[in-house]
């Protein structure tokens, strides 16, 4: 499986739409796919002590789903998991 990088235009492009749109939340989506990183708006940040640890950022996803701006992008890089330190690892190796 080959991995790619996040590319730092889709962090900014995700940025720049939030602020556009002024909503909390701005996540990318390569093919039907929501991936990551989720763009937090300052205000929310105080809310990720709140959050269960086992749900994680969804939970923050849905208190605020009927503000989440969802962004096509054609970005590999936003549906790539590296949740492990092998998979670490593998990303430093091919890329």
């Amino acid at each position: 499986e080959t991995l790619s990088n996040l590319q730092a235009e889709t962090v900014m492009e995700l940025l720049r739409r939030m602020r556009e749109y002024g909503v909390p939340l701005a996540v990318p989506v390569f093919h039907d796919k929501h991936g990551h990183p989720l763009a937090i708006a300052p205000r929310l940040i105080p809310q990720i002590d709140t959050l269960d640890l086992d749900v994680g950022l969804r939970q923050l996803r849905d208190r605020y789903e009927a503000e989440l701006l969802e962004i096509a992008v054609e970005d590999a890089g936003v549906v790539q998991d590296v949740d492990t330190p092998e998979d670490y690892e593998r990303t430093c190796r091919e890329n």
